[in-house]
């Protein structure tokens, strides 16, 4: 069986690192992988290809500029409508010539189809969702009800439909009403990475003014759905002497000043992080590097994980793998990550939007949790791991393609 893989925005984030991941677990099982639309994962993915030589790129273009942007592009590229861009897209993704001149055939997996009007073709496809935040923080989206109307025409006219969670296989059976036979979860993972070993850790903590042990890490886009506010306010009202360091930065930085929930928020947080970082209570950091991401990961005091929503979250399965201590909100996502890896004990639930619970959190000392114990991350691994993910995924394909036969 061959898979086509049709990526509507593979992200720089959580989304786009997803699709990396499982086009790279599909090459390890001698999958063969088409991978077509537009994507986020196309530069990165090109520096992979030698190590991937069971994956062809088709019709793939690297998004740039806004989701509008992309729209237009693709649809004056098809020479069609936006309306009907999804039609077009499905239709090359089966019917299209690659290079050696063979059809694209197998099961279609459309990744984050909900950016655009979902097709009226009758092509068959499985749809995968990583979450619907626009339904409870509108200010990510221009128009939530529009994104949530396309994400309904994307589930309903789906064969089956894979979530990122169990929570979020809920959420679209609750919300969508879909039949609970037609939804898979497939949970996802956390992402191993290794940091070169000529790249100085300490050095490029101490560019930054800190010091490993001493600093807590709220990793992370912007959102409001990620808990920037009830950061703050706890930051506000700690009386922590360690900083709090962000990964998102500043809240106004490169940003035109516009209207909505997102840009009232950003103007709102921007005075009182400048008075923060004046204070030493806040470091803020943007544009990292994966090497300078893993010391800000493996060098802090615990990571702070306060969002009011998540589909996924993967910062919370980042501390896990790296064992550090996480002060995490007790939201759906990070109760189900907890409940899949029982054996992390170094988690402190507070309620979700309580500032002020978040801050007592802040001012304790928490206990020192040594040394990552031995073999840790394969224990990690073999609890949850990319392969069962995939291999969950690759399982709903296979499913699809016995039923035609």
């Amino acid at each position: 069986m061959s898979v086509v893989i049709l990526d509507f925005f593979g992200a720089g984030g959580g989304v786009g690192r997803c699709t990396h991941e499982i086009l790279r677990q599909l090459e390890m099982e001698g999958t063969p992988t088409v991978l077509c639309g537009q994507s986020h994962v196309v530069d990165s993915f090109k520096d992979l290809q030698q190590a991937m030589p069971h994956v062809r790129l088709v019709n793939l273009e690297r998004p740039r500029f806004s989701l509008r942007a992309i729209r237009i592009k693709f649809a004056a590229k098809c020479k069609r409508g936006s309306s009907q861009l999804a039609d077009v897209l499905l239709h090359e993704a089966t019917n299209e010539n690659h290079a050696g001149g063979h059809i694209l055939q197998g099961p279609i997996l459309v990744n984050y189809p909900q950016i655009i009007a979902p097709p009226t073709s009758q092509e068959a496809f499985c749809v995968f969702l990583h979450d619907l935040n626009w339904r409870f923080y509108p200010g990510n989206f221009q128009d939530p009800d529009s994104t949530d109307r396309n994400c309904r025409g994307w589930v309903a006219n789906a064969s089956k439909v894979i979530t990122n969670s169990e929570c979020t296989r809920d959420e679209v059976i609750e919300h969508y009403g879909c039949a609970s036979e037609k939804v898979v979860a497939a949970p996802l993972a956390p992402f191993g990475e290794i940091i070169p070993q000529d790249f100085d850790s300490s050095k490029y903590l101490e560019s930054l003014g800190l010091s490993a042990g001493r600093f807590c890490l709220f990793p992370g886009v912007w959102g409001l759905h990620k808990g920037h506010d009830t950061l703050t306010e706890a930051i506000e009202i700690s009386r922590g002497a360690d900083p709090i360091v962000v990964t998102c930065g500043k809240p106004l930085n490169g940003i035109v000043r516009g209207t909505g929930p997102v840009a009232t928020m950003r103007s709102s947080l921007a005075a009182t992080w400048e008075k923060l970082i004046a204070e030493k209570k806040l470091v803020v950091v943007g544009g990292v590097s994966e090497c300078e991401m893993q010391a800000l990961r493996i060098g802090c005091r615990s990571y702070v994980v306060p969002s009011h929503y998540e589909g996924f979250g993967f910062p919370l399965v980042e501390a896990i793998y790296y064992h550090r201590p996480a002060i995490v909100s007790a939201i759906k996502a990070h109760l189900e990550i907890l409940n899949r890896y029982p054996q992390y004990k170094l988690a402190r639930v507070v309620p979700s939007n309580s500032s002020k619970a978040l801050a007592v959190e802040l001012d304790r000392v928490p206990t020192e949790p040594g040394p990552m114990p031995p073999d840790w991350q394969t224990n990690i691994e073999s609890t949850w791991s990319w392969k069962n993910a995939t291999q969950t995924i690759h399982s709903v394909l296979s499913s699809e393609v016995r039923l035609k036969q």
